[in-house]
């Protein structure tokens, strides 16, 4: 069961995302970046339990429906909707990212190609509103081979303790990719290469040590610590900001590393002095702690409601819409990043609590209907029967008659009989 602290940690971060995204002032971004995804792989790792050794499926079958599912269904949606998108404005081959690039509709050969991506290889999603899809993929991934990697030197290494295969798994990951970048090597058979899975990797890693280590660790963490972490996130901020970003070199891998962990540990002092008290604000953030996924999937498109306010506060071309992830102009000093992080939280919420509600009103309601077709079945099925027995030997009393009938005309015209 999740931790209410944790819940705390994932809604920080999830916040921190769609401000990052939200292309607010410069250097908030990158000190947002140097930890706000890490944060949740070391989350994960954290709540990794090794009872899933003894029955992997069911750690696979779990991971599925809440990873590769959702992946699936929502990249889908958003490919079937792009080409209607365009006419509408809320994408534009006139103006997309703040590099120039755009997007187009798709051919049905581009859709199908597309489509197999998503389903095979968790990839080819639609590139704007669906930018962040790379994580269920990458989550995905790491959990399993996390999984694998433990079970099996649990089997080669039978004596050693889960923080040390852990250390190991971790040890192994920053050697892979270190050759990986090193030599500018790819798995061909992940999207983007896989550094963003091996980093996930290594903060899962990460996560499971601080579980083994936690109440150590606990007794270390005060003011000074936070204090210097926050210093040193400060320094990375201005003079080596990183992110996960999928291009990455050795010294940012390393530099993430670092970011990542002290940027947990800040959360994890702050997430404990919030979790000691109760209210309102408290609850409202554990809500949003609890929903991440969907504020991850759909914040860019709920980006587009406030492009649209912002294209008519400007007088702008309404193409403008279509800019990614928001309207260019005028950001981020005209303070339009606020409401964007707002919207990009606040309206996936909502959108997902009507939709609960409408679904379990239609569940309700077809319970209902069900109840009362099981009550009155038997009488119909009674009354069918007896139809169905009336209407069968009518129909046999007709046939009998129309040929009974026909034979005595056959007779009657029977030239023999004339004479």
């Amino acid at each position: 069961m999740m931790k209410t602290n944790f819940s705390i940690i994932k809604a920080v971060a999830i916040i921190a995302v769609v401000v990052y995204h939200s292309c607010t002032i410069p250097y908030v971004g990158r000190f947002l970046g140097l930890f706000m995804i890490p944060v949740f792989f070391i989350c994960s790792g954290y709540f990794f339990h090794t009872k899933y050794l003894g029955d992997a499926w069911a750690f696979v079958v779990r991971r599925f429906k809440g990873l590769y599912k959702p992946f699936v269904v929502w990249s889908v949606f958003f490919l079937l909707i792009h080409n209607l998108l365009f006419p509408l404005g809320i994408l534009s081959e006139e103006i997309g990212n703040s590099a120039g690039g755009v997007l187009h509709p798709y051919t049905w050969h581009a859709f199908s190609q597309r489509l197999w991506s998503v389903v095979f290889n968790m990839s080819g999603y639609e590139e704007f509103l669906s930018g962040t899809f790379w994580f269920f993929r990458a989550l995905f991934l790491v959990s399993i081979a996390f999984l694998l990697l433990f079970k099996l030197s649990k089997k080669v290494f039978r004596k050693a303790t889960d923080a040390q295969l852990a250390w190991g798994i971790l040890a192994l990951t920053i050697v892979l990719t270190s050759w990986k970048l090193f030599e500018n090597l790819k798995m061909t058979s992940v999207a983007q290469g896989g550094y963003r899975e091996l980093v996930g990797m290594a903060f899962m890693s990460i996560g499971f040590l601080f579980r083994q280590y936690e109440e150590r660790l606990i007794n270390l963490m005060s003011w000074k610590f936070s204090l210097v972490a926050a210093l040193l996130l400060v320094v990375f901020t201005i003079f080596y900001p990183v992110s996960v970003t999928f291009n990455a070199n050795f010294w940012q891998f390393l530099s993430l590393l670092l970011t990542g962990s002290l940027g947990f540990g800040l959360l994890y002092q702050a997430a404990a002095v919030l979790d000691a008290r109760d209210g309102r604000f408290k609850n409202c953030v554990v809500y949003i702690g609890n929903h991440t996924l969907y504020i991850f999937a759909f914040h860019f498109a709920a980006f587009k409601l406030v492009s649209a306010i912002k294209v008519a506060a400007y007088g702008l071309p309404w193409h403008y819409v279509g800019s990614h992830p928001v309207v260019h102009e005028g950001s981020p000093w005209d303070g339009f990043w606020l409401l964007y992080t707002t919207v990009g939280i606040g309206l996936p919420l909502l959108v997902r609590h009507c939709w609960r509600q409408w679904t379990e009103g239609v569940s309700v309601d077809v319970e209902n209907y069900a109840i009362k077709a099981f009550d009155v079945a038997p009488i119909y099925a009674a009354k069918a029967l007896m139809f169905a027995k009336r209407g069968i030997l009518s129909f046999s009393r007709s046939f009998v008659g129309f040929f009974s009938t026909l034979f005595d005309i056959i007779k009657a015209s029977n030239p023999k009989e004339d004479d």
